[in-house]
Order: C-alpha cells, then sequence, then structure tokens
C-alpha cells in the first residue's frame, strides 16, 4: 500500500511540474507553480511523510526535460529571469521535498516510555 501511495506522489508531482513549467513565464503564474508544489509537499507530510520526496523528484522531472532542450534545437523553459527563477525554484522544490519528506523522529516521551 506505502508504494501506491509513493507512486501517486510521483505522478502528482510530475502533473504539477508539467503544469508550473506551462505558467512559469508570468510572475503570479510562477508563484502560483512553486507555491502549489511546495504547499502539496507540506501536506503530503502529514499523511505519508516521505512521499513529499517522490513528490518533489516527479515535479523536477519535467523541469529537467524543459531545461535539457528539443532536437530541433529550442526550449521549454527559456534562459531569462522567469527561467532561471524556476530554475532555483526547483531547487527549493528539492530541499523542501528532502527536508520535510523524511520521517519524524521519535519524541523524547516514546524513547523514555519503553525504557
Amino acid at each position: 500500500m506505502r508504494f501506491v501511495g509513493y507512486a501517486a506522489a510521483l505522478v502528482l508531482g510530475f502533473v504539477t511540474g508539467v503544469a508550473a513549467i506551462a505558467v512559469h513565464r508570468t510572475l503570479p503564474g510562477l508563484l502560483l507553480g512553486v507555491g502549489t508544489a511546495l504547499f502539496v509537499i507540506w501536506t503530503l507530510r502529514m499523511w505519508s511523510p516521505r512521499s513529499g520526496a517522490a513528490f518533489a523528484v516527479g515535479w523536477l522531472v519535467p523541469l529537467l526535460f524543459g531545461v535539457a532542450g528539443r532536437g530541433e534545437g529550442d526550449y521549454v523553459v527559456a534562459s531569462d529571469v522567469h527561467g532561471w527563477l524556476l530554475i532555483a525554484s526547483g531547487f527549493l522544490v528539492l530541499v523542501a521535498g528532502l527536508v520535510w519528506g523524511r520521517a519524524p523522529l521519535p519524541s523524547d516521551r516514546s524513547r523514555s516510555a519503553g525504557a
């Protein structure tokens, strides 16, 4: 069952990443795309802590393909201010997915209760 949750988070991240690339040409669109990704990662940690990392990886896959370019020589993510902000936001989403996606540490109460 855990695998299904990770796979769903990965697919949701992919779809959200494609949407973020589609709207990143304006500042409100960029903020919407990145803000949605960060909100979803933060929300996922309540249900399944490690799903945030899967979501972040799914969000980065379309960004990597968008930056890599196409066979014709054109790019989906241009080398302008909005494109560089989207790339920097990808780093932010990755860090948030790794930090918020780790399993919570046991509290001191639960460690002392078992001893």
